[in-house]
């Protein structure tokens, strides 16, 4: 099983740079005109308080007071909105947010960050039913497509999270340059979001048509899935 991770994901909020300028102490320059600058810190802590500030500073605090932010996670594949392994990540990843699914309507292995031809760059999208997921899209594109449209605004929510898989067959080594799985994940950190593609090696060897099918039921989906879960956590 090959986990691809653009950043680890923070179960924390992480402060803006407008909140952490506020407890930065102020400083300002001093000297004559000509001489060399000194630093003057108007809330620099004396030695005796140091204790008392490594104390404070907890690493597992989060550095915003609020503790009921849900991240939402887009679930996206190469394999298509029908695929089992999609259902089964989607289902996992229930317990770290809000996930929403928009994977492609139909078969895009080897797609890679492809937006696909001009006439698809207006995709159709339609709402599917998967067991467990309370808000699952179909759309008539590639997956980089999917997440690309997701970002502008297609399904009405900003996502923090892409998660890309499960994808039967190992994506390692030259083949991480043509894979949907991973090409998906790229696209989201283009535009801000984490990623993560999941991806699991198969049994043998087939094509679409001669002994793929029958080789991907063997699949032990669960699997993927758990180490995806622990990634994300």
């Amino acid at each position: 099983m090959h986990a691809f991770s653009t950043r680890w994901v923070n179960r924390f909020p992480v402060c803006t740079a407008r909140e952490t300028a506020s407890h930065r102490p102020q400083v300002r320059p001093t000297g004559a005109r000509g001489e060399p600058l000194a630093w003057r810190s108007s809330s620099v802590p004396s030695p005796a308080n140091m204790p008392q500030l490594r104390a404070r500073a907890d690493p597992t605090e989060p550095c915003d007071p609020r503790q009921d932010v849900v991240m939402n996670i887009l679930v996206t594949n190469d394999d298509g909105i029908d695929s089992v392994g999609l259902h089964v990540l989607a289902r996992a990843m229930r317990e770290h947010g809000d996930v929403t699914i928009l994977a492609p309507d139909s078969e895009y292995s080897g797609a890679s960050a492809a937006f696909g031809a001009i006439h698809i760059m207006r995709p159709d999208i339609h709402r599917v039913s998967v067991d467990g997921i309370d808000e699952a899209w179909a759309l008539t594109g590639p997956p980089a497509l999917c997440v690309m449209m997701a970002h502008l605004g297609i399904l009405e929510k900003k996502f923090d999270l892409v998660v890309s898989g499960i994808n039967p067959g190992a994506n390692v080594g030259r083949s991480v340059y043509h894979s949907g799985t991973i090409g998906a994940t790229l696209t989201g950190r283009n535009y801000g979001m984490s990623g993560v593609a999941v991806s699991q090696a198969v049994a043998g060897f087939g094509v679409e048509g001669q002994g793929w099918d029958e080789m991907v039921k063997g699949q032990i989906w669960d699997t993927a899935a758990t180490v995806a879960s622990y990634v994300v956590r």
